[in-house]
């Protein structure tokens, strides 16, 4: 693993000309092998207990049932666990092999699954005896950051302990750039023990300034993990299973729904209605799978709207058509561009 600062400083400049994001998400009620399917709603830590991975062809199998798409974050991923089962084994061999706290950096966009992954790499380091309990405390900058130097000391030294032996999971970490305390609370905090991981995630660019705030800070972590963007035709695919929770029986194609998302500005900048108007960014790069309910929401007051006044029959009611998507989707980006 990586320990120059030099390379993480450099994977961090190569992925900051990207905007990766995307969205993972977990719905126990659907379980595959005991393991929740992605297709809706946020994964809950009961979701991660009392479950361990007989070998890498099974956990590849769970990665592929969790995920839509996503093949380099289930590469790395794969990568990691490869690792750890590896390490595993010479440690029962070697006991004297020294315990190395894997601290890491996430990159990526709000909705892209950090947390997810979070509680799958604290399940697998458990798994494998990197850590006692795998358990993810989730902290932001107003669980670490007080009025004064003290203060700042102690909430650090509170969250840590509460993540005493699994992972302490720091979501928009950059906004501890101005917060030179807390920054220097967590060197001093990672140089004194070794019994949980921390991980900072944000987005690239922003992660990358906080790096850079203090030159022994990008040395404490040894892996990057990038969760890039969905693409169109994974969110698709996600849309149509979300539909299918929501009871809908008649619905158009996952090509349909592709094809409508690539040719709008949910998928790139461009100008609405030949107006001047356009999307201040793609909005897949600011929603990710969190789009698909945006989306089956409008397409639902249209199917509403177009049954409206009559006597509908049930299959009318559990059918939405590709053009409800598309009125729904055309309407939400004009109300989009007026704000």
């Amino acid at each position: 693993m990586p320990r120059s600062s030099g390379v993480l400083a450099a994977v961090l400049l190569a992925v900051a000309r990207f905007a990766p994001t995307g969205r993972s998400f977990l719905d126990s009620s659907d379980a595959f092998g005991g393991w929740p399917r992605l297709r809706g709603g946020r994964p809950q830590s009961s979701d991660f207990e009392d479950f361990e991975w007989k070998n890498q062809a099974e956990f590849k199998r769970h990665l592929r049932d969790l995920f839509v798409g996503r093949d380099e974050l289930k590469k790395t991923l794969l990568e990691i666990f490869t690792w750890a089962e590896d390490l595993k084994e010479r440690r029962e061999q070697h006991s004297s092999i020294p315990m190395t706290p894997m601290h890491t950096v996430f990159v990526g966009n709000p909705g892209t699954g950090k947390t997810t992954v979070a509680k799958i790499v604290g399940k697998m380091f458990k798994q494998f005896g990197l850590v006692q309990k795998g358990h993810v405390v989730e902290a932001q900058r107003g669980d670490l950051v007080g009025q004064n130097t003290k203060e700042t000391a102690q909430n650090v030294e509170k969250q840590m302990q509460q993540a005493k032996g699994g992972i302490l999971f720091v979501d928009e970490a950059y906004r501890l750039r101005d917060s030179k305390d807390a920054v220097e609370e967590i060197m001093l905090r990672l140089n004194a023990t070794n019994d949980f991981i921390l991980i900072l995630a944000g987005y690239p660019q922003e992660m990358k300034e906080l790096l850079g705030v203090n030159d022994g800070l990008p040395r404490r972590f040894y892996q990057l993990i990038q969760l890039a963007d969905y693409k169109p035709s994974e969110l698709a695919e996600i849309c149509i299973e979300k539909a299918k929770g929501h009871q809908y029986q008649d619905l158009p194609s996952s090509l349909e729904l592709e094809v409508l998302l690539n040719n709008s500005c949910v998928n790139r900048p461009q100008t609405a209605n030949g107006t001047s108007t356009t999307c201040a960014k793609p909005l897949i790069s600011q929603y990710n799978a969190g789009l698909c309910d945006h989306l089956l929401f409008v397409a639902e007051k249209e199917k509403a709207m177009r049954i409206t006044g009559r006597e509908a029959t049930k299959k009318e009611k559990d059918c939405l058509k590709i053009d409800d998507f598309k009125k729904g989707l055309q309407k939400w980006l004009e109300e989009l561009s007026v704000q």
